[in-house]
């Protein structure tokens, strides 16, 4: 390690200025690799990261989904085809399990804390798929009315035309996810020092 100090300048008519000290640390390569890392890596791909959020998932995507009804004599659990379409096969190519997994891991890492569904609906008007959206496909817009849309390739939709999940809501746009990035990249940060330690 090497530590430089340049000297205070002084004129005659202005107050001495403070200089930065100028620090150097020398490693080799492989020292350099482990510490600062290879390039860009998305959070996505850090397997500790990727450990946690299948934990979460995984134990989110377990619990069953009731469908309740108002009763005067207190809340009834409803087992219709709604239901059924709800909790156990929401989609032709997916369980339950499948699709809520596939929700919580896109919020906590590909859509920003956003996750965007589509329900797709027959002809008679019931509910016949909810299909996950490719989180690479799908844009939040704001509108100049204050609200957002939802453009998805060439299509737009409506909030009220899809099932907008998020976690960790925007202050100022309480409808926009934000999700943990900021906060997950710190702990990535902290888990390779820690590993290099």
């Amino acid at each position: 390690m090497s530590k430089k100090r340049k000297n205070t300048v002084k004129n005659s008519r202005d107050a001495p200025k403070e200089q930065s000290y100028a620090t150097a640390w020398l490693c080799s390569p492989d020292a350099y690799k482990i510490l600062c890392g290879e390039g860009y890596r998305s959070i996505a791909d850090c397997p500790e990261v990727k450990m946690c959020v299948h934990a979460y998932a995984d134990m989110i995507s377990s619990m069953t989904i009731h469908l309740m009804q108002n009763t005067p004599k207190g809340d009834v659990r409803i087992k219709n085809e709604l239901s059924r379409r709800i909790d156990i096969a929401p989609n032709r190519y997916m369980t339950r399990k499948n699709l809520i997994y596939s929700i919580v891991s896109t919020m906590m890492l590909q859509g920003d804390g956003n996750q965007i569904t589509y329900p797709q609906y027959d002809r008679g008007g019931y509910l016949e798929e909810l299909i996950p959206l490719k989180p690479s496909r799908w844009i939040i817009q704001d509108t100049p009315e204050g609200g957002y849309v939802v453009r998805y390739g060439e299509a737009v939709f409506q909030p009220d035309e899809v099932l907008h999940f998020i976690l960790n809501p925007d202050p100022e746009q309480p409808w926009v996810g934000r999700g943990f990035t900021a906060s997950l990249k710190d702990v990535v940060k902290s888990l390779r020092q820690a590993n290099a330690t």
